[in-house]
């Protein structure tokens, strides 16, 4: 017979613990981790909690007993139960509640093949809400400003300044604009500093300063700012010459390391984002790089942000002056602006920031500064990069269809071509790189030939009404763009006053007398005004004014009795003149003839191309690969079909055409008084406020721009007794 061998091979440990996380109290707990296993994951706040502020949290380890930190939590019954012998036998020790405190009990949990207990690593939130803010958080991340004020003002771990003596108003404004910036942050306070050490560090998060002035602590953001009515310092109000302080280039840099925590990527404490001054390092004719430590930057969006502002303002030498002024300016505070003169050393009206202020006791004394060169930017047409999103699944890069629509030229934009078409189309999703246009005259007997490409595409929208504006010069038309990138990228282009065009079908209308509902086959191209009226109704709606008859095309009309209207179609194309395709060239396109070749059959010649259809197909691409012609959006012009108008008809044709804004208000009026709601109902909203406004005599310039056509279109119609929506 055999013997058996009793074999250890090790231990599983258990055991119970507490530990304290933080102030409280958090409002939000979503996932716990063992090193880099998830040991538990959800979504709570503190409504989970029972009525001694307990949550109890089922993980992989065992239980857990969170405490939200709250002021009403009441001690945990384990750790109340629990004795400790010191050598006279076991007794009970006191626990308190540790209100305010964020912790918790493990509850007899697997410590695993070792006697030490596992290190637990909790993401929970602190959300404040303390000023009257827009958001108190951003993606989840805290408002800087508001950090700050709570530091300020806490009696419990803050310098306790009363509430009274902090400018409340200042703090909130900082704080909108941050949000608006989208920069916000995660502080953690892991060992001893004072208030004052920390809060100086989460101003250089922000670019911000503290300051006392009007017997107030107040907030201020560096930032780009109007320049007007700021106070001179001029020779009249300078003891002595400016004393320049510059180190020249010696303290700058051209290539910056910004470390972050990147949550994205399992809270890495040391995720890297780089950013290199191309302008500095010619100027420098080397690389000297700069690495910059903001561990409470949780988003790689703000990182981005945040290097390229670290490494722009690194990149330029601070000129620093001292200077000796009257009396006068002793009212100046640090972050006050204002402008330096000094002809001598050629100092015109140079736009500085106030550093340092000493000044005496005494009024009569001389105030010296030392003041810096301004160098904040004016960030609003700076280019933004894409985010990163390293999740992208593939199926976003597959390519899509764009339908493309097209439109005779006007004589200017042919150039002095015999002929020539638009082709206008819309991107599908961002990441498709452009477009091909193939052309054939019969798939069947003549193969599709590329005859041109294309890298850009128009802002893709459908009109929802238009008017007339400035006593007939110009048009309103209320776009709803595809999506809210192309809305942003014209209202971008309008801001930078650039030549913005909108290329709009031509449809003739008339509803009296001899009716006419006539789709044209040329469209409508409209200017945008460069300082006319623009109103963003949402993300993407925008109301344009247009100037109309550019590059030699026909301008909107409304109908009269004698004469047809010509009014926009339902869709709409809006950009720059270069994100618009244009085909010029001898083909057959808008002449009224075949693109066959010819052949003479004893004494007749004759073309294949009897039909005189053009197919235009526009295949997308983008940086892997090109749709095949067979898979690509098509669109047919048919010179023999007269259907829609006597010279020719397209198959996707521009729409139907928009109603006027006095014709939408007025059907949505009458389904009010109904009962009922229009579908247009939303589309007059800004309307409907404008006439209320203008008839108690508080409407502003902008509402009597937008109300003044069908202000005078209903007045004319009560007069006369009109039946169509003009007042010609």
């Amino acid at each position: 017979m055999g013997s058996s061998k009793k074999t250890t091979v090790g231990y599983n440990y258990f055991g119970s613990f507490a530990q304290a996380l933080g102030l409280g109290p958090a409002t939000r707990l979503t996932r716990i981790t063992n090193g880099e296993t998830e040991v538990w994951t959800g979504d709570l706040d503190p409504s989970s909690a029972d009525g001694d502020g307990l949550t109890l949290l089922t993980t992989t380890l065992g239980t857990l007993r969170f405490y939200w930190g709250t002021d009403t939590q009441n001690p945990d019954t384990l750790l109340q139960a629990a004795q400790i012998d010191f050598g006279a036998g076991p007794i009970s020790i006191y626990v308190p509640a540790w209100r305010g405190v964020i912790y918790y009990v493990a509850d007899d949990i697997a410590f695993g093949g070792q006697p030490v207990p596992p290190s637990l690593k909790f993401e929970f939130e602190r959300q404040m809400d303390l000023l009257d803010l827009t958001f108190h958080a951003v993606e989840s991340d805290a408002v800087i400003p508001e950090v700050i004020y709570e530091l300020l003002s806490s009696t419990l771990y803050g310098a306790g300044v009363p509430t009274a003596d902090l400018a409340t108003t200042a703090f909130e404004a900082a704080a909108e604009i941050l949000i608006a910036e989208g920069i916000a942050a995660s502080p953690f306070l892991d060992e001893n500093s004072d208030v004052r050490e920390f809060i100086g560090k989460l101003l250089a998060y922000i670019d911000g300063y503290l300051r006392f002035a009007d017997g107030q602590i107040s907030l201020g953001l560096m930032r780009k700012a109007s320049t007007a009515g700021l106070q001179l310092i001029d020779e009249s109000l300078l003891a002595d010459e400016p004393r320049p302080i510059n180190e020249g280039w010696k303290n700058t840099w051209n290539f910056t390391r910004l470390i972050f925590t990147d949550r994205e990527n399992e809270w890495e404490a040391d995720a890297v984002e780089t950013y290199e001054d191309i302008a500095n390092a010619a100027l420098l004719g080397e690389r000297t790089d700069e690495e910059i430590k903001l561990p409470f930057i949780t988003r790689r969006a703000v990182a981005k942000l945040l290097a390229k502002r670290k490494a722009l303002k690194g990149g330029l030498p601070a000129m620093t002056w001292e200077l000796e002024t009257l009396p006068s300016l002793r009212t100046l505070r640090p972050g006050d602006r204002a402008k330096l003169t000094f002809a001598k050393r050629g100092i015109d009206e140079r736009v500085v920031r106030i550093l340092e202020v000493n000044r005496s006791a005494r009024d009569n004394r001389l105030v010296k500064l030392t003041v810096e060169e301004e160098i904040t930017r004016d960030e609003s047409h700076d280019y933004v990069p894409p985010a990163d999103d390293f999740g992208s699944s593939p199926d976003e890069f597959q390519l899509a269809d764009t339908t493309p629509r097209l439109s005779w030229l006007t004589s200017e934009l042919k150039e002095g071509a015999a002929d020539g078409f638009l082709v206008a189309c819309h991107r599908p999703h961002p990441l498709l790189e452009g477009f091909q246009t193939w052309f054939t005259w019969d798939p069947l007997l003549k193969a599709y030939g590329q005859i041109a490409l294309a890298s850009a595409f128009p802002a893709a929208g459908e009109v929802a009404w238009w008017c007339r504006a400035r006593n007939n010069t110009g048009w309103l038309l209320r776009i709803e763009f595809q999506t809210a990138a192309d809305a942003q990228r014209v209202s971008t282009l309008l801001a930078e006053s650039a030549d913005v065009y909108a290329a709009v079908g031509r449809r003739l209308y008339k509803s009296v007398g001899s009716s006419v509902n006539q789709h044209q086959v040329d469209v409508l191209w409209l200017r945008a005004v460069g300082d006319g009226y623009l109103a963003a109704i949402s993300a993407t709606e925008l109301v344009i004014e247009f100037a109309g008859a550019a590059f030699g095309s026909v301008s909107p009309a409304m109908e009269t009795l004698a004469a047809n209207g010509v009014y926009p179609t339902l869709q709409v194309y809006a950009g720059l003149k270069t994100d618009f395709t244009f085909i010029r060239g001898e083909m057959q396109f808008e002449r009224n003839a075949g693109n066959a070749p010819a052949f003479r059959w004893g004494f007749t010649t004759t073309s294949q191309d009897t039909d005189l259809k053009r197919y235009v197909a526009a295949p997308t691409y983008n940086l892997l690969e090109a749709q095949d012609v067979a898979d690509a959006g098509v669109t047919i012009y048919d010179r023999n079909d007269t259907t829609m108008c006597p010279e020719g008809t397209y198959d996707n044709d521009w729409g139907a055409r928009v109603a006027t804004l006095a014709e939408l208000f007025d059907y949505a009026g009458i389904a009010t008084v109904f009962g009922g709601v229009h579908p247009g109902q939303a589309a007059v909203a800004e309307l409907d406020a404008a006439l209320f406004a203008l008839t108690f005599g508080i409407g502003t310039a902008d509402e009597a721009l937008l109300a003044e056509d069908t202000n005078d279109i209903f007045g004319y119609m009560t007069l006369t007794g009109a039946t169509w929506y003009n007042k010609a």
